[in-house]
């Protein structure tokens, strides 16, 4: 008989071709057990048959699930082809407070008949265990509205905080944990910023101290941003400026800060 093995310290998932025809068309739950046993099988594969076959079976129970998600409004990012993962049809950021509260997604697709609930009624269940609600972007003003609008959709978030700081010059939005930060004065707002800091001095005097500069202070801070550029060192989660556009066709400056 052919089986599916998948390795994870102790843990051995095991299916025979057989039982993986009888999951494939036995209902929406068992889709999505068969999709998360061949993803675990298809990494933890111990033979390149098993991989094979494996794999094969991930991609019609994966196919299977997008096409019921996309009917019941689940988000995708059709320009990719990271959704089929964990959740069996949506990318775990996508899914809200995912990050920050670490939640067990898979209790929250099903309902008592273990049909794949709507995504409407998957963020009200994940809200009503958390008690957070997505912020209301109505409540900001039109232009701060807009730049909020396109960071939004540009990283397709659930917002739960927006935090306006330094007379409208930085705005944070928090969303499943992470926080991103609009510059609307653009780049050179970042260049600035990125000035200030290493204008501080402590790690010019520490560059100094392990003689890896001979340069004063300012030249020092113009040797920095030449080479390294502002996005270093201010974007402190991956050290790159991001892009967004408005409906109206405006860029928006933004970085990622944890």
């Amino acid at each position: 008989m052919e089986e599916i093995n998948g390795y994870e310290g102790r843990k051995i998932w095991k299916i025979d071709r057989e039982e993986a025809e009888r999951m494939l068309h036995g209902g929406e739950n068992k889709l999505y057990a068969l999709y998360e046993t061949c993803d675990k099988t298809w990494f933890y594969q111990d033979s390149k048959d098993n991989g094979e076959m494996a794999g094969e079976y991930r991609k019609k129970a994966g196919e299977a699930l997008k096409k019921i998600m996309q009917e019941r409004g689940y988000p995708f990012d059709n320009e990719r082809d990271e959704y089929i993962h964990f959740t069996g049809g949506v990318r775990v950021h996508q899914l809200p407070f995912t990050d920050e509260h670490n939640l067990n997604i898979g209790k929250y697709l099903f309902n008592e008949k273990g049909e794949l609930k709507t995504w409407a009624e998957v963020k009200n269940s994940i809200r009503e265990d958390i008690g957070k609600e997505e912020f209301d972007l109505e409540e900001l003003d039109d232009e701060i509205r807009e730049l909020v609008e396109a960071v939004r959709k540009e990283e397709v978030l659930e917002i739960q905080d927006v935090d306006i700081e330094n007379d409208n010059t930085i705005i944070t939005i928090t969303a499943g944990g992470k926080e991103f930060r609009i510059l609307t004065g653009g780049e050179d707002q970042g260049e600035e910023l990125a000035r200030e800091y290493l204008e501080d001095g402590e790690d010019w005097k520490m560059a100094v101290s392990n003689g890896h500069t001979t340069s004063g202070l300012d030249d020092w801070v113009d040797e920095v941003l030449s080479m390294d550029g502002w996005e270093n060192q201010i974007c402190s989660y991956d050290g790159r400026c991001r892009y967004a556009t408005t409906a109206e066709g405006k860029e928006v400056v933004y970085y990622r800060s944890n």
